[in-house]
């Protein structure tokens, strides 16, 4: 059976998890938003992808090590 890809337009009604709307709500506070709403949809659709990838923004003045 041929598999079927959602494209983004399709993942909108995806549920979070509630571990994924944490890291959702971090990164929404870490661009200084209170709520999403105030993120343009570029900004938006890139945290989709980071917390998809179960990513959660560092700590400001946190270094990324090398």
């Amino acid at each position: 059976m041929e598999e079927i890809l959602l494209n983004k337009t399709e993942t909108r009604c995806l549920v979070y998890s509630g571990e994924q709307a944490d890291i959702f709500e971090k990164w929404v506070h870490y661009f200084g938003a209170t709520d999403p709403n105030e993120l343009d949809l570029g900004m938006l659709m890139a945290i989709h992808d980071w917390v998809m990838d179960r990513l959660e923004p560092r700590a400001r003045g946190q270094r990324q090590e090398r």
